[in-house]
Formats: structure tokens, C-alpha cells, sequence
């Protein structure tokens, strides 16, 4: 079983936190997810992104606390003084510590999800550009990754949806099938190459 680097990516502003229990759900299944020799990435965002986490995983059940940690909704002090949730910022962050990773030599496939509940531009965030969403998703799995959001509805939802039409390593779930699409993530990504 290949090991993979595993991004999870959290939605922690005011609406986001507010729903603290679907978070530490979406935590523990990708927590659950995670094989020893993972590694392991947390990034929280709302109007501005902070990792918040990053090591190679040695045993699952160490993973744990952090879920609870995301449930008694604390979040870096950094974020979510401002308004607005972007999802644009984030997979800017996410590509960063994929060439961070990549740079430290490791060169395993990427597993990341994330939970998005709304997308709110915000003052001073970039708009939300679904041509420039999709390319940056696109940068994500070119570089042998496997994407799910998770939690989207209305009109967000069905833009996503267009881009995982146009994108098949890129799966768009409600929060009822949390579970079996950070599986699929996770199992999908293990099938890819580790690069040299």
C-alpha cells in the first residue's frame, strides 16, 4: 500500500465552526483513513489559511486529539478575523505544502479533503473564479492527487460539480456520505505511483 500525503483542509469560519460536530466527523473519518508512514497535513481557512498541523504519521490513534480539537472549535488565532470563506486561498496553501513536501523529497500521491461548507468572498479575497478553482484542483491531481470536497450545496455544489465532470480525480459529496468519499479518496490515491 502506497503511502500517501494526506491534506485535510477545514473550513473554520464563523459558519464553518459553527457546525463543530460534522468537523470532528470529517476529522476522524480522514483520521481513520491515515496508515502509519503517512503524512499528514492540516490546513484551516476562512478568510485566510494556517497549516496547523503537519507530520508523518506514526501510530492513527495519536492522530485522534485533533479532531476534538477541531470540535471545541479552536482555531489559530490568524484566522477568521476577517469575513468570507475562500476556497481559493486554501488550495493556494494546499499547492504550497505539496512543493514543500515535494522539495524535502517526499514524493508520495496526495489524498486531500476538504470540508467547505459555503464559499463567501469576503473584502479583500480574490472572487470566486471556478475557471481558476478548477485549474488550481487541476494542479493538485496533474501531480498525482485525488480531491474531495466535502459539504457544498446550492449553487456551490453545482459549480463543483462541473468541475469534477470536467476533473474525475476530483469528488464533490454531501456531508451524509462523509465517510465512503474520504475512502474512496484515500484508497484511490494509494493506487497512484509514488514518484521518484
Amino acid at each position: 500500500m502506497v503511502g500517501v500525503i494526506a491534506i485535510l483542509g477545514l473550513d473554520v469560519s464563523d459558519s464553518g465552526v459553527h457546525n463543530a460536530a460534522t468537523v470532528e466527523k470529517i476529522c476522524r473519518a480522514e483520521t481513520q483513513a491515515l496508515r502509519a508512514g503517512d503524512r499528514a497535513i492540516d490546513i484551516a481557512y476562512a478568510d485566510t489559511t494556517e497549516p496547523t498541523y503537519s507530520s508523518e504519521v506514526e501510530t492513527v490513534t495519536q492522530m485522534f486529539p485533533r479532531c476534538q480539537s477541531y470540535a471545541k472549535q479552536q482555531r489559530p488565532a490568524t484566522v477568521g478575523k476577517g469575513q468570507g470563506t475562500s476556497p481559493m486561498l486554501l488550495l493556494d496553501r494546499i499547492q504550497t505544502q505539496v512543493q514543500i513536501q515535494r522539495q524535502a523529497g517526499h514524493q508520495q500521491p496526495i489524498a486531500a479533503v476538504v470540508w467547505l461548507q459555503a464559499a463567501e468572498p469576503g473584502p479583500g479575497l480574490p472572487p470566486l473564479d471556478f475557471a481558476a478553482l478548477g485549474q488550481r484542483i487541476k494542479q493538485i491531481t496533474d501531480d498525482r492527487g485525488r480531491v474531495a470536497i466535502i459539504g457544498p450545496t446550492g449553487k456551490l455544489r453545482e459549480n463543483l460539480d462541473k468541475l469534477s465532470a470536467q476533473n474525475p480525480s476530483l469528488r464533490v459529496c454531501n456531508v451524509a456520505d462523509y465517510q465512503s468519499c474520504i475512502r474512496s479518496t484515500f484508497k484511490d490515491a494509494r493506487t497512484l505511483p509514488s514518484g521518484k
